[in-house]
């Protein structure tokens, strides 16, 4: 069901029932450091020390308070166990390894338990969505189409994680959504990705790190590298000579910056609604924040997704991409470049005269846009749409990639005014040169009503992306940063007010 929207005078806009809320009920396993520093060792003495009984019963009562919680507990608390063995073996502790090696299986995975604890990824808020035609349209109805929206998931901590739901779009423009799944999936993480020495290098300038000794070691890589042939070349230069401060700082950067670089792949017999992505990487230990999802299609045809995020590590801030063609396997990897400095990035859905054009946020104000010949490289970025009306005053950005249409490119956008209210517009480009605005919206296209501006962060309706099907404009929004919603706009009616 739904109910029509008066907020733009002139544009047919539909608020659909549906609200995706914070939840606590879904949770997924984190490694916990259950005895940090001197504490560790006296712990695993005193774990076993414990009878066979005692350790008998103390496994039953685990499975029985969490096995039906979780897909493959004693996956994850094999995964456990082997990091606690991993941290004796660093002791160069042989005796106490040795006592750990001989235990029964079932008290190995018990010891994994207690080094693990229950996450709740999405406790807090549940926002900023984005949307996407579905890669598989196997039972789309009659006249309408499968989607995959994404949502930034909330917790503990304050930690952004990205997490999905899929449903449909009937032909006469009603959201039907799938049942989530009551488990959560954690993916296989594979860190040993392989890395461009020119794309390392160039961002390695930007961080001030490409001195003499980051030099040296890409001098010893060939032109694609592993993160393994890395770490051999540093191991090689740290015998060769002594390192300084400044150069055991620089020798950290470079590892940090291959950290952010990763593969994660899901179970193909999980739903896409258990499969959450977490911080991985000490870039985005506080966070993956307002991913922008795109369907992008190649000249050949070929489609991908990609999503722009900003990791955040708790006091910088650094520009990523997913990269997926089926949601099961993601590549993380690193935005480099100037155009590529700010928050709340954006691609455009295919290549324009051959090239790449992104928008995003640089100043902290205006909306700029960028162009590249390659996908994880950006050069310098140019103005593009400045805040000047009242509702936007204070500053501008966009709410997800660029829509293509007859008449433009749409892009919907965000801006800030009065009592920080952030509402949503619309600008529209030229499809064959997008650095120009050919027309806009005079007033905001929606703004939060009485029932939408309550919640952690007042008075906000933000969006992280759209879609098109046939005439309707799909917009999955937040809400004061708490929960999300849908609403379906009719295409003609919008395209007519822009100036």
């Amino acid at each position: 069901m739904s109910v029509q929207d008066t907020s733009h005078p002139g544009v047919n806009i539909f608020r659909q029932d549906e609200r995706f809320a914070a939840h606590s009920h879904k949770v997924i396993v984190r490694y916990f450091n259950a005895a940090p520093g001197a504490r560790f060792e006296p712990f695993l003495r005193r774990f076993l020390a414990l009878s066979q009984m005692q350790k008998d019963q103390a496994w039953q009562e685990t499975c029985t308070l969490f096995d039906d919680r979780h897909r493959d507990s004693e996956a994850i608390y094999r995964r456990h166990y082997a990091k606690v063995c991993a941290q004796v073996v660093q002791m160069s502790h042989s005796e106490l390894l040795a006592d750990l090696e001989h235990l029964p299986t079932t008290h190995q995975l018990l010891l994994g338990s207690y080094f693990s604890l229950e996450y709740s990824f999405a406790a807090a808020a549940y926002f900023n969505p984005s949307i996407v035609l579905h890669p598989d349209q196997t039972g789309a109805p009659k006249g309408g189409c499968r989607f995959v929206l994404s949502f930034r998931a909330v917790g503990e901590g304050h930690i952004s994680s990205v997490t999905f739901r899929q449903g449909c779009l009937t032909a006469e423009g009603d959201v039907q959504m799938d049942d989530p799944s009551s488990f959560s999936s954690q993916p296989d993480i594979h860190t040993d990705a392989l890395y461009e020495k020119i794309l390392m290098l160039r961002k390695l300038k930007e961080l001030g790190a490409a001195g003499d000794i980051n030099r040296s070691i890409l001098s010893k890589l060939p032109d694609h590298f592993s993160r393994t042939q890395m770490d051999a070349a540093i191991d090689e230069l740290c015998h060769e000579r002594s390192m300084q401060a400044r150069q055991h700082q620089c020798i950290q950067t470079l590892r940090w910056l291959a950290e952010s670089n990763y593969t994660v792949n899901f179970s193909c017999d999980s739903d896409i609604s258990e499969r959450i992505l977490f911080p991985v990487s000490e870039v985005e230990r506080n966070g993956l924040e307002d991913a922008r999802f795109v369907r992008f299609v190649e000249d050949d045809g070929n489609a991908w997704y990609y999503a722009t995020y900003t990791a955040y590590d708790g006091s910088r801030i650094m520009p990523q991409i997913i990269e997926t063609g089926d949601f099961l396997t993601y590549h993380i990897r690193s935005l480099n470049g100037t155009g590529a400095h700010g928050k709340g990035f954006a691609l455009f859905p295919r290549r324009i005269n051959g090239d790449y054009y992104m928008v995003g946020r640089q100043n902290g104000q205006d909306i700029t846009i960028s162009r590249s010949d390659h996908m994880h490289f950006w050069g310098e970025s140019q103005l593009l749409q400045k805040p000047s009306l009242p509702w936007d005053l204070v500053q501008l950005g966009n709410c997800g990639s660029p829509i293509e249409t007859p008449e433009g490119w749409l892009l919907l956008t965000h801006g800030v005014g009065p009592m920080r209210r952030y509402v949503l517009g619309a600008i529209l480009l030229d499809l064959e040169d997008p650095t120009k605005v050919i027309g806009h919206l005079d007033e905001p296209l929606m703004a939060p009503d009485e029932t939408e501006r309550e919640g952690y962060v007042p008075n906000v309706l933000y969006s992280c992306g759209a879609m098109l099907h046939k005439d309707m404009l799909v917009l999955p929004y937040a809400m004061a940063d708490s929960v999300s919603g849908i609403a379906v706009i009719d295409m003609p009616s919008l395209l007519k007010q822009m100036k």
